[in-house]
């Protein structure tokens, strides 16, 4: 075979799954963005189901052996444009910017009073993960014939 196909046939797939790596795995890519707004929509919902709205409350998270409050509050400044202000242990940590257009949204994480934002990130994803396995229901043992059943 060609010295030349040989080289292209081996680079091509490597560029394409560095491509797809990079596309995924940072911080700041679309995908970990959405993923970050969705986590930060669940938690806020949860929050303002807790108080209806009347005072801002927290949900606290054991992350790394420390506790930690969540304080999530929603600006909305007109159809387009809306924010996430991050409240960790009472101090503002982070501002996270959503602007939607027609069928896409841009996304912006702001660090705030020196947070790093890789910590406040993990925070709130930890946040979401307690939330999510609170909310899962758990499966109560009757007894040892008819628990694993397949008829039930």
């Amino acid at each position: 075979m060609n010295p030349i196909v040989e080289h292209i046939l081996v680079f091509l797939p490597s560029v394409f799954m560095l491509v797809i790596m990079f596309s995924f795995i940072p911080d700041d890519c679309k995908f970990q963005q959405n993923r970050l707004r969705k986590a930060l929509v669940n938690l806020h919902q949860h929050i303002t189901d807790i108080t209806d709205g009347a005072t801002p409350a927290q949900y606290t998270v054991t992350y790394k052996n420390k506790k930690f409050d969540i304080g999530i509050i929603k600006e909305k400044f007109n159809i387009h444009y809306y924010t996430y202000r991050i409240f960790i242990n009472g101090e503002e940590a982070g501002v996270y910017h959503i602007f939607s257009k027609l069928f896409l949204n841009s996304y912006y994480f702001e660090e705030v009073n020196r947070r790093h934002s890789s910590e406040v990130i993990s925070i709130i994803h930890a946040g979401n993960k307690a939330l999510k396995k609170a909310e899962k229901k758990l499966k109560v043992k009757t007894d040892g014939w008819t628990e694993y059943s397949y008829f039930d």
